[in-house]
């Protein structure tokens, strides 16, 4: 799910809970792309309201089970996802540091 498609979905639960509540606090209620990023990166950190009861509204799960530790049905499906080690960031970190050099020498040389 993408920040936009997330967003979207997290102000028509907005609007549903402010309908059906009448409680101000829905109103309008958006998400940071930067708490998106969090929550999709593992920060399983309770998020201050309205949040927890707009992503119970989405996605039909209590706030402790979604930020709660994961059930033994979703370690096996945790554990198949590929996860970067350090070697792969290295190799990244040499990479993008060898294409910033090229990138400055051919800059440098059209300057010169």
């Amino acid at each position: 799910m993408t920040y936009s498609e997330f967003a979207e979905d997290y102000k028509l639960a907005a609007a549903v809970l402010f309908q059906r509540t009448n409680d101000p606090i829905y109103r309008g209620a958006v998400v940071a792309e930067n708490s998106f990023t969090r929550w999709k990166g593992g920060d399983v950190s309770m998020p201050r309201r309205p949040a927890p009861r707009i992503l119970e509204e989405m996605f039909k799960l209590k706030a402790s089970e979604l930020f709660g530790p994961c059930s033994d049905e979703q370690v096996p499906v945790l554990l198949a996802v590929p996860v970067l080690d350090e070697s792969d960031l290295r190799m990244t970190a040499r990479s993008a540091r060898a294409h910033a050099t090229d990138a400055a020498a051919q800059l440098l040389w059209t300057v010169t």
